[in-house]
């Protein structure tokens, strides 16, 4: 499988964000105008070796992970007809440095995900997604659907959808107030809510109270309450954007 490196100038330099990236994280993962830069050899100029490989991903019809396969890789050069102020018609070459990659679901071929790259002579940059990354990730969540309210489903899809245009401070902001509204709707439906011990504890002292409530991820992973709060305060974009991956 081929892979890619994650621009260090997209980076914050004191993070441990930088890694390498295969093929599946750069469809699934990446926002749109990430630069990938190549490596092991690998340039523009090898696009075409994507096709027949395969990656893996949510497929947002059928509803679960699958494999995908590249089973198409074109180049966007095409012939234009302009015309000049003159009044002569001429015929342009545009496009050529940007390429359209079409992946199919293995479970049925009409699930498909499109892939738009601008090829540099130092990287690719993702400049288009059809499903959206948003779209696909709505899909992924909506297993949490039956545990928030309308409200919280819709601030949920906000951050989604903030995060896969690379807006990741924003997407922080939401998901920390799914994550508190979350612990206040069950400690409501709980009366716990204006008990002394539960309005005096801390946001890790509140999920122990309300564990047997809560979904399992919250209470095995208590401490992304204060990654979220970090990010809403003190982190980059970037270092955001490399948590949310």
């Amino acid at each position: 499988m081929s892979e890619y490196e994650v621009d260090e100038s997209n980076l914050n330099e004191n993070s441990n964000e930088f890694k390498k990236a295969d093929h599946s994280e750069f469809v699934f993962d990446f926002p749109l105008y990430s630069k990938i830069k190549y490596i092991n050899d690998f340039s523009g100029a090898d696009i075409l070796k994507l096709q027949n490989e395969h990656i893996e991903g949510f497929c947002n019809i059928c509803k679960r992970t699958r494999i995908f396969y590249c089973i198409s890789v074109k180049s966007g050069m095409q012939t234009l007809m302009r015309q000049h102020p003159n009044g002569i018609v001429y015929h342009q070459e545009v496009g050529g440095n940007i390429s359209f990659v079409r992946y199919e679901c293995s479970a049925d071929k009409d699930h498909v995900i499109d892939v738009i790259m601008k090829l540099d002579v130092a990287y690719w940059q993702k400049i288009g997604q059809y499903p959206t990354l948003a779209d696909i990730s709505k899909a992924e969540l909506r297993k949490y659907r039956s545990v928030l309210t309308s409200e919280y489903q819709s601030e949920l899809n906000k951050a989604i959808g903030l995060a896969s245009h690379g807006a990741n401070i924003g997407a922080f902001v939401y998901l920390r107030r799914v994550f508190e509204g979350l612990i206040e709707l069950r400690a409501i439906e709980q009366n716990m809510a204006e008990m002394k011990e539960f309005k005096e504890a801390r946001i890790g002292e509140k999920i122990d109270l309300l564990k047997e409530h809560l979904p399992k991820i919250m209470v095995d992973n208590k401490k992304i309450y204060g990654m979220l709060s970090a990010g809403v305060h003190d982190y980059t974009e970037d270092k955001c954007g490399g948590y949310l991956k």
